[in-house]
């Protein structure tokens, strides 16, 4: 997207909780960038680390392995979140997730019943 475009903006951003936003025109940015700015400098080492945290995230775990890694790091969130936002975070279609979630609902009763009989 060009600087000064008019197009909206491909995606959307929600908040669970009353927030603050900053919105920074691109021209600031720039001109951050340009004079190597701590502010801009730290601005860009947080996203790197956030998307290569993202990426490493997707790639390196299977979807079954993405919802219950979500479920650990994210337990207050499960109940406050739609499937669709969760499946839209860890990569896959809503239906997914409910097999996903039917398929692990499945798998914790065997382990609490063989855990049981043991």
């Amino acid at each position: 997207m060009k600087a000064n475009s008019t197009e909206t903006c491909p995606y959307l951003i929600e908040t669970l909780a009353l927030s603050q936003l900053i919105k920074l025109p691109i021209t600031t940015v720039q001109k951050l960038r340009e004079l190597c700015h701590p502010f801009y400098l730290h601005l860009v080492e947080n996203q790197l680390l956030h998307k290569e945290n993202k990426e490493r995230f997707m790639l390196l775990n299977s979807p079954e392995q993405r919802y219950k890694l979500f479920c650990r790091r994210f337990h207050d969130l499960e109940t406050r979140l739609s499937d669709y936002q969760i499946a839209s975070y860890i990569g896959v279609t809503s239906i997914s997730l409910s097999r996903i979630k039917k398929t692990s609902a499945i798998l914790t009763k065997v382990d609490a019943v063989s855990s049981y009989t043991r």
